[in-house]
């Protein structure tokens, strides 16, 4: 999937996005049941996103600093 940053993303999000997401990334947690302190992936409010490009390149963004580009 190709993502790009809100308007509201942090600098540090919009670094991410441009420096690992030239070949798409990888939701690392769809599918699954994961829990972090007994909260549950889907409620977490972020996403964990491998990198297509770097794929031992793992890292978190807040749902609200990144969309689905088209």
């Amino acid at each position: 999937m190709f993502i790009k940053p809100t308007a509201r993303a942090s600098k540090q999000t919009r670094n991410r996005i441009k420096e690992h997401g030239r070949e798409g990334f990888v939701d690392a947690g769809a599918g699954l049941i994961i829990k972090m302190n007994g909260i549950a992936y889907a409620d977490l409010g972020r996403t964990c996103f491998e990198s297509v490009q770097h794929p031992t390149c793992g890292f978190w963004l807040d749902d609200s600093e990144w969309e689905v580009s088209s």
